[in-house]
């Protein structure tokens, strides 16, 4: 598992204003994943060598999978940032993975629900596209609760909703919560996922919960199917946090309680 593969970029794709979707290649005749794990990637920039983990976001149901998919949101003077939104294809990396808890149980449980905020969307698209090519009489009730700021950051929108036709017992809502649009479509709120889970009045005796994105997101939503009777058995996650800065001699300083506050605020308010 910790052999590492040489991958080459082949493919940048738009998504969103403030994502894009790259596709590495690798030579070897297949990655080996389960749907919801990630890979580490060591990139170099004028600093040297650096680690970075992406889940990957292939579709389980295409035939070659000697590919890794990423789906990437822009970090105001991040690292990877700078090399990847900058890069060419035929940049080379090096890998290795797979890792991660972030897989469906089996057997599949009574109903699952997907808890996504902004690229957390990522290590659900292999298990949604795994799920879809499942004969109908295999599938589970499944559902997909995305937040993003607004229609624009609406990740992989076509095939989201085509998936309300191709899978059985398949519920997506998406929360938008800058969204000014009064057209609001069936599958659409305002707000944020948590009112939503909220309204579900899960039970968890049938339902397994998955969540992956926003740190506060995932603290707010755990909290509150805690107070619903959940337990860590019932709910798994994965956060997606800033990448840590460089190691340092200088010692940290310390945050004063205002301060404290005041990021605490920025973060709640952050959806990525």
């Amino acid at each position: 598992m910790n052999d590492y593969l040489t991958a080459e970029l082949q493919q940048i794709k738009r998504i969103s204003p403030s994502t894009l979707m790259f596709r590495f290649v690798t030579q070897s005749a297949g990655v080996s994943f389960r749907a919801g794990q990630f890979y580490r990637f060591t990139f170099t920039d004028g600093a040297g060598s650096f680690e970075r983990s992406y889940s990957l976001c292939n579709q389980l149901n295409d035939q070659d999978q000697g590919y890794l998919d990423l789906m990437v949101s822009e970090v105001d003077k991040g690292r990877a940032t700078q090399v990847l939104f900058n890069a060419s294809v035929g940049l080379q990396v090096s890998v290795r993975g797979p890792y991660g808890r972030l897989v469906l149980p089996r057997p599949l449980p009574a109903r699952t629900i997907l808890v996504a905020t902004s690229v957390g969307l990522a290590p659900f698209m292999p298990m949604l596209s795994m799920m879809a090519a499942l004969p109908p009489e295999d599938t589970r009730p499944l559902m997909l609760i995305l937040g993003v700021r607004d229609r624009s950051e609406f990740l992989c929108a076509q095939w989201l909703l085509s998936l309300r036709t191709d899978l059985p017992d398949f519920e997506l809502v998406v929360c938008y919560s800058r969204e000014t649009a009064t057209d609001l479509q069936i599958y659409e709120r305002r707000g944020y996922v948590t009112a939503v889970i909220a309204e579900q009045e899960a039970n968890p005796g049938n339902d397994f919960f998955m969540l992956c994105g926003n740190p506060q997101m995932i603290d707010d939503v755990f909290l509150l199917l805690k107070g619903q009777g959940f337990s860590g058995r019932d709910v798994r996650r994965e956060k997606y946090v800033f990448a840590r800065q460089e190691k340092s001699s200088a010692k940290p300083k310390s945050l004063s309680k205002s301060e404290k506050d005041l990021l605490a605020d920025k973060i709640k308010r952050y959806i990525k």
